[in-house]
């Protein structure tokens, strides 16, 4: 997904799997299936104070509950798998750590598995595709833009750590624009875009949705089918991921995610995006 691993993490976790001796094989026998995420990336997940039908408590945290299509998707796997789900919500920087630690077995995130991820992560197939988009203000000078040329000369901001601020440097090699410092979330950053301290921000296409329901003043200003990012694969598509060893794993998880269909998969999105909106 948006996120690429910074240099410091990925030594980091090269360095800890080695000193685990890459941990030991997940054990089906013990009944669970921890997964982590960060709980503040909506569409994909975001944290809730009520108990509903979609969500799921967060494990630690009384009171807290997530939402979002990771979770729904987190569910479909546990059910498939005869496992009883658990939750843990940490910073991204952190997951990758708490893999290696073995404080989650898992890591379902809207991580993209990146040649830089699959030498220290092992991943399952995709469980979704993501195109990236430009979104600017409704009235601004990049409304109607058709190519990535208009960018020009535009203050673009990104996501610290994440391919959005890959992206943003992308446009000022290829196109001229200038990058602004990147921020730490995406509701920071369309923020940023809504105040006109920046004009545009790339994401994910979801991710813009949920942006455009919650920013009525934003639109998305460019799209197109075409991989104009010369995005791999993997930095368009989504995984689970888990640590090197756990083959058995990885197998029975592209098995669950085998049973779950493309239309379901698109509902569950679309439900994702307007509850994101929503608040709930």
């Amino acid at each position: 997904m948006k996120r690429i691993l910074g240099l410091i993490a990925v030594v980091t976790l090269a360095l800890l799997l080695v000193a685990c001796g890459g941990k030991k094989e997940f054990d089906f026998n013990k009944g669970t299936l921890v997964v982590g995420m960060e709980a503040d990336y909506a569409p994909f997940n975001w944290l809730e104070t009520k108990s509903n039908e979609y969500n799921h408590p967060l494990d630690g945290r009384p009171g807290n509950f997530v939402a979002g299509y990771d979770v729904s998707m987190a569910k479909l796997i546990a059910e498939e798998l005869e496992l009883e789900l658990v939750i843990k919500a940490m910073a991204w920087e952190a997951l990758p750590n708490a893999l290696s630690s073995g404080m989650i077995d898992v890591i379902i995130a809207g991580m993209s598995p990146t040649e830089d991820r699959k030498e220290n992560i092992l991943f399952s197939n995709a469980y979704y595709a993501v195109n990236h988009v430009v979104v600017a203000k409704e009235s601004g000078a990049l409304t109607n833009m058709t190519k990535l040329e208009e960018l020009k000369g535009h203050k673009g901001i990104g996501q610290a750590n994440t391919v959005y601020d890959e992206l943003v440097k992308l446009t000022v090699e290829r196109y001229g624009a200038v990058r602004l410092n990147p921020l730490d979330s995406t509701p920071l950053i369309a923020n940023a875009v809504s105040t006109n301290v920046a004009q545009f921000m790339i994401v994910e296409k979801p991710v813009a949705l949920g942006v455009l329901l919650k920013n009525p003043d934003l639109k998305i200003a460019f799209e197109t089918d075409e991989n104009v990012f010369d995005l791999t694969e993997g930095d368009r598509s989504l995984s689970v991921g888990m640590t090197k060893i756990n083959t058995t794993l990885q197998s029975r998880i592209n098995e669950a995610l085998a049973t779950i269909t493309q239309d379901t998969r698109d509902t569950l999105m679309d439900q994702a995006v307007k509850r994101s909106a929503d608040g709930n």
